[in-house]
């Protein structure tokens, strides 16, 4: 029985580590593409701001993501946000909506970050956690950003008034 010569191994070796590249890059731009999330009110970053408002958005995601909206002021927390609930999405025409608080009066003059973020399950259920747990208890200390599956979408605002 004749051996394949060393350079056939070496081409069939490539061929395959070449698919799989393929592969795989296929695999990871469809899965960027499915999530699309914009924030479109305030429209832009600077936007002012009183204690609350309704957070506005569009997006697509795949099932069994969520979509949740994190807020915190930029000096003195940046590493630390406030979740502010699970944004509910309307299907027919891929919109969301969501009330913020912006802090309190003490905070009037600061810039704050609103974060539209895409979780999994397993952080959704602790995102969920959280927030069960500080409406009734009254306790709302913040949390780091959780893993996302895909990148977040933050616009800067400044809150004017209370």
């Amino acid at each position: 029985m004749k051996e394949k010569k060393p350079f056939t191994k070496f081409l069939f070796a490539m061929f395959f580590a070449f698919i799989s590249f393929l592969w795989a890059m296929n695999l990871y731009a469809q899965t960027e593409s499915q999530f699309e999330v914009k924030i479109t009110d305030p429209d832009h970053d600077g936007a002012e701001v009183a204690r609350e408002m309704d957070v506005k958005g569009t997006t697509i995601i795949p099932s069994g993501n969520y979509l949740w909206v994190l807020i915190h002021r930029t000096k003195g927390f940046r590493r630390v946000w406030w979740p502010q609930g699970e944004a509910e999405i309307d299907l027919q025409t891929n919109t969301w909506e969501l009330t913020v608080t912006f802090g309190q009066s003490r905070d009037i003059g600061y810039e704050f970050k609103i974060a539209a973020i895409t979780v999994n399950k397993q952080e959704h259920k602790r995102l969920q956690d959280y927030y069960d747990n500080a409406m009734i208890t009254g306790d709302w200390r913040p949390i780091k950003m959780p893993p996302t599956t895909s990148a977040p979408q933050i616009r800067t605002v400044k809150k004017v008034a209370q």
